[in-house]
Parts: C-alpha cells; structure tokens; sequence
C-alpha cells in the first residue's frame, strides 16, 4: 500500500488469509479470546473488500452458506464447536453477522436490476428468514445477536 490509498495498488492482498489463519493459531497459545473475535471480523472485512474489488457474487454467495452452516452448527453443537474455536459462546453471533454482511452485499448488487427480476426479493426473504431463525434458535443466550438481528431487520425494512 503507499501510504492510505487502497485502491492504487494493482493486486489484492491475498495473503491476509494466511496470516489470519497463523494469528487465529497463534491466539489459542496466548489463550487470547478477544483477538479471535477480532481476526473473525477482519476476516469479514477482508472478504467485504474482496467483493468490491472482484466478482460480488461470487464472494458474497458462498460467505452466505458458510455463515448460516456456522450458524447452525453452533446453535445445534455448541459445546463442541465452543470446544473447538473457543469463543466463549459468540461463534452464533459472528456467523449472523457474517450472514447478513454477505446478504447486503447479494442485496445491493442485485438492486440496480429490473424490477422483473426477481433476485433482489429472494434476497430479502432469505435475509428476513434468516434473522426471524436467529432470533428464535439463539436470541434468548445472546443479547448482542438479539440487537444485531434487529439491526439487520431495520436495514431489511429501510
């Protein structure tokens, strides 16, 4: 990068995955919970630049099923999934995140099309769906997935 400006540089920074991955390694030694949080999130970052730099479908789609089988494995097998990434129980909260995220972006490439088309309103279903499971499946253990499925259901009606 030289200096702040993202958008000059020529190639994309593919090697940030890498280097999560090792720091998510690294934080299970250091038993450090909150810079797995935060690796999590740069990871959805990263993947919100990599739809605007490259094919937004092509990101957004599989981002969407992974974070609902995330969902859904640690909402079904939370002591074995907690087990594995030690999160202290928040592994439902950065997948819903992670699955709206990759809905929006899905959402605002799909909404300069016609209105024939009907994409952009598979999309929200999906998305209300999605938030209407959260909340019944997760939201009574979580505050903060409960504040986030709201969030993401004002945007759905915005």
């Amino acid at each position: 990068l030289k200096g702040f400006d993202y958008y000059s540089r020529s190639g994309f920074p593919h090697a940030f995955v890498v280097m999560a991955i090792v720091l998510f390694a690294i934080s299970f030694w250091t038993r450090s919970q909150p810079a797995r949080h935060l690796i999590i999130l740069s990871l959805l970052f990263y993947l919100i630049l990599l739809a605007m730099d490259h094919a937004t479908l092509p990101v957004a789609i599989p981002q969407v099923i992974v974070s609902a089988l995330l969902f859904a494995g640690s909402v079904f097998a939370p002591e074995p999934v907690d087990r594995i990434v030690q999160l202290g129980g928040r592994l439902p909260l950065h997948a819903l995140l992670g699955f709206l995220t990759g809905l929006a972006i899905i959402q605002f490439e799909l909404a300069d099309e016609s209105t024939y088309n009907s994409g952009f309103a598979i999309a929200s279903v999906v998305a209300l769906a999605g938030i209407v499971a959260a909340i019944v499946l997760a939201g009574r253990e979580s505050r903060g997935l409960r504040w986030l499925a709201y969030l993401g259901f004002a945007f759905e009606l915005a």
